[in-house]
């Protein structure tokens, strides 16, 4: 049983998709056969009533496999749903539920279950939980009214990258955003006060226009007024007419639009370029020690062993969160001063710039040249005896031969004494 829990465990994102992947095949069988059933008046029909969100089950064959169809993917969604749920709450809990029971100072009933209770509520104030548990609620209320799995398409969009990038350009700049948005209605107000006192009846928008009072015509520019230009009556269309349409389309249709669309588009970008450059940095430097991918390939050293094996993020995280939850009495000395200084928010004891591997590369390149070094030395000092040698057999031959002219000059001043 555990090892089956490990394996639901370690196969989380698997089962995130397989529930996005029935959200979406649930949401395309009610699009294509989902029909209102209620009443035909005048030849429209009348609105879906709440009795009538769940379609039950007719006599027709394929209106009967339709909703069986339907029930057994919003079970299995619900299911999934659930179960995305307990693996999330168990990979939140587990490390510190090991914690718990590793440490003796949480001994005793009362403080088993104060530290429970701090992880419960620490579990379920988590945003993704709280939305995981949403989701679940979603699916279960929606077994009675199907209009409610649309709701379910949320998961895909929370849990994918891109779509958050989308939604948080949309947020991030929020303020210039409804700056911009304040200015447009400022505009728009403007023009349908000269519309109601001066323009009345004199131009629509798509061959519509209601300005029967001020806020009928403000609410009319505000719907169609955005995207389309006023169209005038009279032909030809007067100069007046020419020059509001010019400001209209330059400050509403262009302007405003394309203030609000290029703060958007112009902060996904941003966005965009900063997470490609955290990607790079996490792909080609260490985040422990700081050090770039291409100095370990210099010295023949892979950089995905270092970040595994020598540097391992996650263990330096794991350790600062043991350290933390540790009890002060029994610190050791190292423990004690990586605390105080994650107290004072150092990271002095970090290996910023430094690695045992490269250290060790170092190393051997130092004792290599220490052996060149004397190696060089000695073949210089044999030199330089080898020097002196010759030196004292040069002054040997000078002496030599010296001694052999004196020589010479003694024989022959004998013969000529002798002559």
């Amino acid at each position: 049983c555990s090892f089956m829990f490990n394996a639901i465990v370690r196969q989380y994102e698997v089962i995130q998709a397989i529930t996005i992947v029935l959200a979406a095949i649930v949401n395309i069988v009610i699009l294509i056969t989902y029909e209102a059933k209620g009443d035909e008046v005048d030849g429209e029909s009348n609105y879906v009533t709440k009795e009538q969100h769940v379609p039950s089950i007719q006599d027709d064959e394929d209106a009967e496999i339709q909703n069986i169809i339907i029930r057994v993917s919003g079970i299995l969604l619900t299911i999934m749903t659930f179960l995305t749920l307990v693996v999330y709450f168990v990979n939140w809990t587990l490390i510190w539920i090991k914690n718990i029971l590793k440490d003796s100072s949480y001994s005793g009933c009362m403080g088993w279950m104060a530290n429970f209770s701090k992880i419960f509520w620490a579990t379920f104030y988590d945003v993704n939980m709280l939305f995981k548990v949403g989701m679940f609620g979603v699916c279960l209320s929606a077994q009675e009214y199907y209009w409610l799995y649309s709701a379910t398409m949320l998961m895909w969009i929370w849990e994918n990258k891109v779509s958050k990038y989308v939604l948080q350009s949309v947020f991030v700049h929020i303020d210039q955003v409804l700056i911009t948005l304040a200015l447009g209605l400022t505009v728009l107000y403007w023009y349908s006060v000269l519309a109601f006192f001066n323009w009345r009846g004199q131009y629509t928008f798509e061959d519509q226009m209601n300005c029967e009072s001020l806020l009928s015509c403000f609410r009319t520019h505000l719907d169609l007024g955005l995207l389309s230009s006023p169209v005038w009556d009279e032909t030809p269309v007067p100069a007046k007419a020419e020059a509001i349409n010019l400001t209209y389309i330059l400050i509403v249709n262009l302007i405003v639009t394309a203030i609000i669309s290029g703060i958007i588009i112009d902060t996904f970008a941003d966005m965009r370029g900063s997470r490609e450059a955290m990607e790079s940095d996490q792909q080609n430097i260490c985040f422990v020690c700081n050090i770039k991918r291409d100095e370990f390939e210099n010295n023949a050293i892979p950089f995905r062993d270092h970040v595994t094996n020598e540097h391992d993020m996650w263990s330096y995280i794991w350790f600062q969160v043991y350290v933390t939850q540790k009890s002060h009495v029994e610190l050791t000395g190292s423990e004690a001063y990586i605390k105080q200084a994650m107290d004072e928010k150092s990271i002095h004891y970090m290996p910023i710039n430094g690695s045992i591997s490269l250290k060790g590369k170092y190393e051997n390149t130092e004792d290599d040249m220490d052996e060149l070094k004397g190696s060089l030395s000695t073949l210089m000092e044999g030199q330089n005896q080898l020097s002196k040698a010759m030196v004292q057999l040069r002054n040997m031959y000078k002496n030599g031969m010296e001694e052999v002219r004196e020589l010479r000059k003694e024989i022959h001043g004998d013969r000529d004494a002798m002559g």
